[in-house]
């Protein structure tokens, strides 16, 4: 049996993909677990600190949980409205867990389908039905992965976002530096986090291992395929990059499309013609958005299942040692 390879891992993601289309459904869904990664680090670090006031803000919480109150408190409704603002308050949030419910399940589904296809590919075709069925039976301990990644995340970037603050308010180089070291620290973290998320949930869905047996799995497969893992995930990652150009390509083409639509508007007259321009070109695109996330959460929980499955029982070399041993 040859060695798997990199190669083979892409390949195989971007044909499940292109031939197994009954996955792109499950594949929007998991797309608004997002992913937890440098990418997400990235971001993430952003919204915490921005203006430099991440522990501010912190501290700030019960004050501004106070004035939400008192604005709750100082709104003149009549018990009908009241009652309805309190159903509309019902209506979100059972949306909300939901969403969160589908979606989990949804990355379970994409595993189950996925590693099942592996297994035995001469069936030529994913049953999405028990795929769908293997992803709510998983939920619990996804559910509860998903919640753990998150609280992890946030506390790493809540620590660099105190370490900036700290940086912006001294002048203290010692204190820059040390961010810098902080803050590269922090991502490489993220990034090993990710990597130990992806295959605590693929030992909880192929293995179906227990959340604690799970992350000491993982813990072990990534120390033993560190490189491949960063590897790959650096692949993966210029993937998201190409994806973030074509965004910026697709956003070009709405900037233009408004540009036509006012250009004519100035010529027809009048707000209803550009305002359902607006609308038509903002919906055409989203909806490019949403379906370029479906294939890129397809696409990497694919390559991800795939190598999982490879290293789990057969071990992949890295290619740079391969490499170098042949220079």
């Amino acid at each position: 049996m040859t060695e798997p390879t990199y190669r083979q891992a892409l390949a195989h993601g971007l044909q499940l993909v292109w031939r197994h289309k009954q996955l792109w459904l499950l594949g929007f869904f998991a797309t608004f677990l997002g992913q937890v990664g440098l990418t997400d680090f990235i971001v993430k670090f952003f919204v915490v600190t921005k203006q430099y006031v991440a522990y501010p803000l912190l501290f700030q919480t019960p004050r501004l949980l106070k004035i939400v109150g008192q604005g709750f408190v100082d709104m003149e409704l009549s018990a009908d409205q009241w009652l309805w603002l309190t159903w509309l308050g019902i209506f979100f949030l059972a949306a909300f867990f939901m969403l969160v419910f589908v979606a989990t399940a949804s990355q379970g589904a994409l595993i189950s389908g996925i590693s099942t296809f592996i297994k035995r590919p001469h069936k030529g075709h994913i049953n999405t039905e028990n795929a769908w069925k293997e992803g709510r039976r998983h939920f619990g301990r996804l559910f509860f992965l998903q919640i753990l990644k998150r609280v992890v995340l946030w506390a790493l970037v809540t620590v660099v976002g105190f370490g900036l603050f700290v940086a912006v308010t001294t002048t203290s180089r010692v204190d820059h530096v040390l961010f810098s070291f902080l803050f590269l620290l922090g991502g490489l973290f993220a990034v090993i986090l990710s990597f130990i998320f992806l295959y605590s949930a693929a030992y909880v869905v192929i293995e179906e291992y227990g959340v604690s047996e799970a992350l000491r799995a993982s813990w072990r497969l990534f120390i033993n395929h560190w490189l491949v893992s960063l590897e790959i995930g650096f692949i993966l990652f210029l993937a998201n990059l190409i994806a973030g150009a074509i965004v910026g390509v697709g956003m070009v083409f709405f900037v233009l499309e408004l540009a036509v639509v006012w250009f004519f508007g100035l010529f027809v007259g009048g707000p209803i013609f550009w305002s359902i321009g607006l609308l038509v070109a903002s919906a055409i695109f989203v909806t490019f958005v949403i379906f370029l996330g479906t294939l890129l959460t397809t696409f990497t929980t694919s390559v991800w299942t795939y190598l999982f499955m490879k290293m789990h029982k057969e071990g992949i070399r890295s290619r740079l040692v391969h490499l170098f041993r042949h220079v």
